[in-house]
């Protein structure tokens, strides 16, 4: 497996309680994520509104998203905006890599130890 065999896109997702998601990946690899790390930075404000962060879903492309409504637009034009984020990072939470540790690696540590943790998961599923 290399970096690009690792483009496992999430098949469905949650709001739970707080601010936390649970996702479900095409592999089988699923969890509950707390993302109120992401709730701290002013980007993302408009997920403080329940209903907003309630509006959780899937891309077309493959992205965790939300809705943000009118007034939240990227340039404060007024327009409302689909607000994406890295599934990746996400997947790589849910098989056990730490948000500090994602954080400072580059990009191929980053595939590497999702490639490690990815096999270790599938072994274990397996057994």
């Amino acid at each position: 497996m290399n970096g690009i065999d690792l483009l496992i896109d999430p098949v469905e997702v949650e709001a739970r309680d707080g601010y936390s998601i649970w996702l479900r990946f095409e592999d089988g690899v699923e969890g509950e994520l707390d993302i109120s790390h992401w709730i701290e930075k002013p980007y993302f404000a408009p997920l403080l509104d329940r209903e907003v962060f309630e509006s959780v879903h899937i891309s077309d492309h493959g992205s965790i998203s939300w809705g943000f409504p009118n007034g939240y637009g990227y340039n404060g034009d007024g327009m409302g905006m689909e607000v994406d984020t890295c599934a990746e990072s996400s997947y790589a939470r849910l098989l056990g890599i730490s948000l500090n540790d994602i954080q400072t690696m580059d990009w191929d540590e980053f595939y590497g130890a999702v490639e490690k943790a990815h096999e270790e998961y599938h072994s274990a599923v397996m057994t």
